[in-house]
């Protein structure tokens, strides 16, 4: 069988484990740089970060493409 999207790093990835990458990775402070939300730069956490971004589908994409520049 064929991997249905072989392209896309982001592939299996759950949105908590990229948060958790991308925190590791740039910290808070920075990461409310990038992207310019509260539920970064105000007593940030994954949880409550997670809720938000679930709901709000513009810093998603954001944070995705945070991401793949990465890659």
């Amino acid at each position: 069988m064929t991997d249905p999207q072989p392209k896309n790093p982001l592939h299996g990835l759950t949105l908590e484990a990229i948060l958790t990458r991308l925190v590791e990775h740039y910290g808070w402070d920075e990461l409310g740089k990038i992207i310019t939300v509260k539920c970064f730069t105000s007593d940030p956490s994954i949880k409550s970060s997670l809720k938000f971004l679930r709901k709000t589908p513009w810093p998603e994409r954001r944070l995705k493409s945070c991401t793949c520049v990465r890659c």
